[in-house]
């Protein structure tokens, strides 16, 4: 029988086969015709069936017994089974049924001998469409395999299969496609036919597709289904519907602040709820985007909406930020999907202008002075004020609903209806006496009295728009900084700044005299056995002018220089043997002893008067004196003390040991001279030469000259600097300190945060306050330093700031401040540092004008730098990360893991007007900090530290798949440490059980394992970083997500050095090994209200996100307290490491080439030498200065 029924009946409507072409049917195919199948239920109403298929041509061929099945099908209410896997019911011409969501496999396995393509072992398979299918054309073709074994059929007439489409509007179907029995062709395998057919899709949107037919089942048949899902897009149409301010528009009259509101109107609000209708089908699939532009055609925000049903229309309504001012809304209605298929052919997206004038945001804010930030100078000791002056240009009070009010930066003048609150430090500004008021022209004068170093200003203004309705506050805040102190200039209007670049509180120090007869000694030997030694040396002796004249005291006998001679070698003779320095040693006298030898010094010289009469005999010069000079062995005595000069500068006083000679000289010359007259070049001067030889009246000149140059004439020389060798001496030392000519300038390169830092690092010895020495050693007080960048940094600052001081400030200074009295000190130090808070700023200042500060940090940056990142920091979305918690990333209107797969980027930018700084506070400091917070100790010696202007922006970045590697792994660990909020045995935070660390994967330890549920994946970026807008390619100048400007008030407390293991160091080690670290700690945050102690001033400079200006703000605020104000909590303990070198890099350049040091070894601990277990380094904070006494083997590594 279903042979007869394949041979004579004709195709189907679905056009998907072609009759004529079928093949011939198989011929042993006996299908369970309606056998044993139960009659109609009687409680179904007769007309049930056939009024839902009444009008459907195709039901109307069914044969009798097939309707009957059909009308059976009908009688199982919804809620029962109906062989299906549950998803749902559809009413189709075959009857009720549940059908399976057909999933396609992914490696499909044909029966043998088919052609291929799905497996109908199941009764029913789909080659196509494949479920999720998306599509722009108006139709699918639906294919597929039959066992024809499991096939039941009822009539000749009768379909084999039935395709029903089903799209988004619910009810019935809305076409349905019979398979006749000649729409199915024969495969090789004579029990499987196929089919195809050609289902229509009418409009966009999503699409059910279920096909179904009877098979045979237990002696009976059952009605099976497949369904695949998919969604055919077509462009989206969309119409304005209403916007609502949200939460309220403040301008509304009292009961309407929930209004709608009109194009182009004039309201008050944070937000603008702007719905619009979609008018084409569908809804899944397309973006709806809701732009606000400004005035000026800049794009401020963006908001992505999804879709929401209201009955049989779809609207979507997108939640704006308003920004103050103008805001041009425009809402684009686009699919992405069928953008992607059709490319330049995409049809335009559907776009809705909306416009509002958002008076929100508080009285709109003009600074008047000081203009920008920047360098404040202290011209007197105490009592300076500084003029803040600001006016308001606009007040939302003032704007009225009427016309669009324009904005200009002419000042508002008279009464504004508001008082500004004006903060400093942290502290309320009050008093008429400090706050005037200037209503003809509308300015504010605040005075400041401002303390040294940063001064962070706060102006919070509130506009009540509507009175006696404080719903209606419209506020504002802006935060402006200043340094203020004496400049320490490294760039003036434009220019390399030449004076005032030193520190007026320099360095304190003190080495040890073990230092002397060691190292330092052994560099001096070193520095004088250079090669450009025997040059120096040769120059001393010619002259191109008179040396000053002058009388020598140091002498047992005074001696009268008349300075006008000049002893010139003969090129190529000149020879200096090797110099050995056989004792360096400071002494109770205030001197430092020296004694050297040099062994050899050869070479034919000319002695000539300088200034005199040319003398000539034929012609030729005949008034010179020859020499030839045979010194085997050159001892030199000498005693070593600076004195200060009415300038200020310390004057090298070179000394006689009492009862030594200055020096003594071993000749190797013709008759074991030192010094002989060679008249074999000057015949003339034989007379000469016999009384030299008679008198030795040669060798006492020379001696006494000697003698007199050693002790006089190089002090001499540097008084009066003319052009002698000595007489250059001043300015030659005074290029010392320069900057390019420094002999012991330092040129620092370090890599560090994925940056070279390269800072020089200059001193001027001969400017010290006191250089002094006692058997002890030597001690330096007050010597003045330089930090700054490298020339090329310099060159560039010079060439973008062309107006304003570039550099950092210092503590007033009076003429007649008395020097710090240093602590006592442990006598096992070998050198001990006092750095003064001046030192440390410019060295703040010059990193940060390096750049060192400007970071861009993103997943790639911790893997570059072997750094782990703290998870709520992590370069990552959602709510795992403070960057963009509560924040749609990915702009497809929802908050949720989608926004954590999209790689952010953290940019950093200093200040480079005012850079950071650290304030080492007096003890009258910390009274007043005492008098604010009385849980801070009294006796603790605490440094305050300003990080001003920090702008921090947060930017979505374009993603790498992840099976490219666009993913950083890391494992959550948990450091075992016990915390109970109290300190251990040594003084130190513990860390909580419950804190986290996020550790590479790959420095797991060998077999160490990380669960599923610890494996946090931080995804990385590929190329530039790009606008959050879809699609952008504007690298150049890219829209970041927010970007808000940071400055940040703490007080810290050093407490010393200790030794400890890094808690990190637990994870891979059960006993890591401790190092020395120096403690820091920040006073906790235990204030509210006005708090001097810890302030955070955060402004947002823009914000392009769903979130609101005050959101921000907060989400920044109680991250950056709860990270350094809460204690003992995260950052709220700084441990230092303590370097056992510097420069730290092995590979680093040496240091002090000229003296043969690579580096300086600051030595370590050993933990197997117990006797070195308490050479720790002390660290303590007092007259301005951190004092650091290296306790420590202080040694040199030389290059031979």
């Amino acid at each position: 029988m279903a042979t007869l029924f394949l041979m004579s009946c004709g195709s189907g409507s679905s056009g998907g086969s072609n009759s004529d072409a079928s093949p011939k049917p198989p011929i042993d195919i006996h299908p369970d015709i309606h056998e044993n199948v139960p009659p109609p239920s009687s409680a179904i109403p007769s007309n049930s069936a056939e009024n839902f298929f009444k009008g459907k041509e195709a039901y109307d061929q069914f044969s009798a017994p097939l309707k009957e099945r059909i009308y059976q099908s009908f009688s199982i209410a919804p809620g029962q089974d109906l062989s299906g896997k549950g998803q749902g019911y559809y009413n189709t011409l075959l009857g009720r049924t549940a059908p399976v969501l057909y999933q396609k496999p992914t490696a499909t396995v044909a029966l043998a001998g088919t052609e291929g393509g799905c497996d109908p072992t199941s009764f029913l398979c789909l080659d196509s469409p494949e479920s999720g299918f998306a599509t722009v054309q108006p139709g699918v073709d639906v294919s597929g395999k039959i066992d024809l074994n499991q096939l039941a059929v009822f009539g000749a007439n009768d379909p084999v299969l039935v395709v029903s489409i089903f799209n988004s509007s619910g009810g019935g179907a809305s076409a349905e496609i019979p398979v006749l029995p000649a729409d199915v062709q024969t495969t090789s395998d004579p029990n499987v036919g196929k089919f195809s057919v050609a289902a229509g899709l009418s409009g966009g949107g999503n699409f059910t597709i279920v096909v179904s037919g009877y098979r045979v089942v237990n002696g009976g048949n059952e009605l099976f289904s497949l369904m695949v899902k998919g969604t055919r897009i077509e462009a989206p149409q969309i119409e304005f519907v209403n916007a609502v301010p949200s939460p309220l528009n403040k301008l509304a009259a009292a009961g309407h602040e929930n209004d709608p509101v009109n194009a182009d109107a004039v309201i008050a609000s944070e937000f603008l709820n702007v719905k619009v209708k979609l008018l084409t089908a569908g809804g899944a699939g397309l973006q709806v985007r809701f732009d606000d532009y400004n005035e000026a055609g800049v794009l401020q925000s963006s908001v992505v909406a999804m879709p929401n049903d209201e009955g049989a229309d779809v609207f979507f309504t997108g939640a704006v930020v308003l920004h103050q001012g103008l805001n041009k809304i425009k809402v684009t209605a686009h699919s992405p999907a069928l953008d992607e298929l059709l490319g330049a052919e995409a049809p335009a997206p559907s776009v809705v202008n909306f416009s509002v004038f958002n008076a929100d945001g508080g009285p709109r804010l003009k600074i008047i002075s000081p203009e920008k930030s920047g360098i404040v100078a202290q011209t007197v000791g105490s009592g300076q004020q500084v003029d803040l002056q600001f006016c308001y240009t606009f007040v939302p009070s003032q704007a009225g609903s009427g016309s669009t009010p324009v904005f200009s930066d002419i000042c508002r003048v008279g009464q504004l209806g508001f008082d500004p609150e004006i903060y400093l430090n942290g502290q309320k500004i009050v008093g008429a006496q400090n706050i005037l008021y200037d209503g003809t022209q509308g300015i504010f004068t605040v005075k400041l009295e401002p303390r040294f170093g940063i001064n962070i200003y706060e102006i919070k203004s509130t506009s009540r728009i509507a009175p006696n309705r404080d719903q209606t506050d419209s506020s504002s805040y802006f935060v402006g900084t200043f340094a203020f102190g004496t400049p320490m200039k490294l760039i003036e209007s434009g220019q390399i700044a030449g004076a005032d670049t030193f520190t007026a509180r320099g360095l304190n120090l003190d080495l040890d005299q073990r230092l002397f007869t060691g190292d330092i000694k052994t560099m001096l030997e070193k520095f004088l056995n250079r090669p450009e030694t025997q040059n120096l040396v040769q120059g001393l002796f010619k002259k191109t002018a008179a040396t000053h004249a002058f009388p020598c005291y140091e002498l047992d006998q005074q001696i009268n220089s008349p300075g006008n001679t000049s002893i010139e070698f003969l090129e190529g003779t000149f020879l200096l043997g090797s110099a050995e320095v056989k004792e360096l040693a400071p002494r109770s006298d205030g001197t430092l002893r020296l004694r050297a030898t040099i062994h050899g010094m050869h070479g034919k010289a000319d002695l000539k008067a300088v200034g005199g009469r040319i003398v000539t005999h034929n012609g030729k010069d005949i008034g010179f004196l020859p020499l030839s000079i045979d010194i085997a062995r050159l001892d030199v005595n000498l005693a070593v003390a600076f004195k200060k000069n009415a300038q200020g500068v310390q004057e090298l006083d070179l000394k006689q040991i009492p009862g030594e000679e200055i020096f003594s000289a071993v000749g190797d010359g013709e008759l074991g001279n030192y010094i002989t007259v060679d008249v074999s070049r000057n015949p003339y001067a034989a007379g000469v030469a016999y009384l030299d030889e008679q008198q030795g009246i040669i060798k006492r000149q020379f001696k006494t000259s000697l003698d007199t140059t050693f002790v006089c004439g190089i002090e001499e020389g540097l008084k009066h600097p003319i052009e002698g060798a000595f007489g250059k001496g001043l300015v030659d030392l005074e290029n010392l300190t320069g900057y390019n000519r420094n002999l012991f300038r330092l040129p620092l390169r370090q890599d560090l945060l994925g940056k070279t830092l390269r800072l020089d690092i200059a001193y001027n010895l001969l400017k010290a306050e006191n250089i002094r020495f006692d058997a002890a050693g030597m001690y330096v007080s007050n010597m003045p330093l330089r930090f700054n960048p490298d020339p090329e940094v310099l060159q560039q600052l010079a060439h973008d700031f062309t107006d304003g001081i570039i550099g950092t400030v210092s503590r007033w200074s009076a003429l007649n401040e008395a020097e710090p009295t240093r602590g006592s000190t442990t006598p096992k130090h070998l050198a001990a540092l006092g750095l003064g808070e001046d030192a440390l700023n410019q060295a703040l200042a010059a990193a940060s004008l390096a750049g060192m500060i400007d970071l861009d940090i993103d997943a790639n940056w911790y893997t570059d730098n072997h750094a782990t990142p703290a998870k709520a920091f992590a370069p990552q979305g959602g709510n795992d990360s403070r960057l963009a918690n509560g924040i749609d990333v990915n702009l497809d209107g929802h908050i949720d893991d989608g926004d954590k797969k999209v790689p952010l980027l953290l940019q950093v930018r200093s200040d480079k007007r005012v850079p950071p700084m650290v304030s080492l506070l007096s003890k009258n400091e910390v009274a007043e900090l005492v008098a604010a917070d009385a849980g801070i100790d009294p006796e603790a010696r605490l440094l305050r530290v300003m990080i001003p202007n920090l702008e921090l922006a947060v930017y979505r970045t374009a993603p790498v798949p992840e099976s490219q590697g666009g993913v950083k792994t890391f494992c959550e660990k948990t450091i075992p440490t016990g915390y109970n909020s109290t300190l251990d045995a040594k003084g130190l935070c513990q860390v909580p059980p419950e804190s986290k660390k996020l550790v590479p994967l790959e420095s797991l330890a060998s077999g160490e394992t990380c669960s599923e549920a610890d494996l946090v994946k931080i995804p990385a970026r590929n190329g530039a970083v790009v606008s959050y807008e879809e699609g952008s390619s504007d690298f150049e100048n890219p829209k970041p997500l927010y970007r808000i400007k940071a400055n940040l008030l703490v007080h810290a407390e050093i407490k010393g050095v200790k030794r400890a293991a890094a808690a990190a160091d637990f994870l891979n080690d059960p006993n890591p090994p401790e190092k020395t670290k120096l403690q820091m700690r920040i006073v906790p945050n235990t204030l509210s209200g006005e708090n001097p102690i810890f302030l955070t001033a955060i402004q947002v400079l823009e914000n392009n996100t769903n979130k609101s200006d005050a959101a921000l703000i907060s989400d920044w605020e109680v991250t950056l307290t709860g990270a350094l104000g809460s204690h003992c909590e995260r950052f709220n303990e700084i441990l230092v490491p303590f370097p056992e070198r510097f420069p730290a890099d092995a590979s680093a350049e040496p240091l002090l080439p000229d003296f043969g040091v690579d580096f300086i070894d600051l030595g370590a601990v050993d933990p197997a030498d117990p006797a070195t277990l308490d050479h720790m380094p002390g660290a303590y904070v007092d007259d301005s200065r951190l004092y650091l006494d290296l306790l420590m083997y202080v040694g040199l590594d030389f290059t031979e």
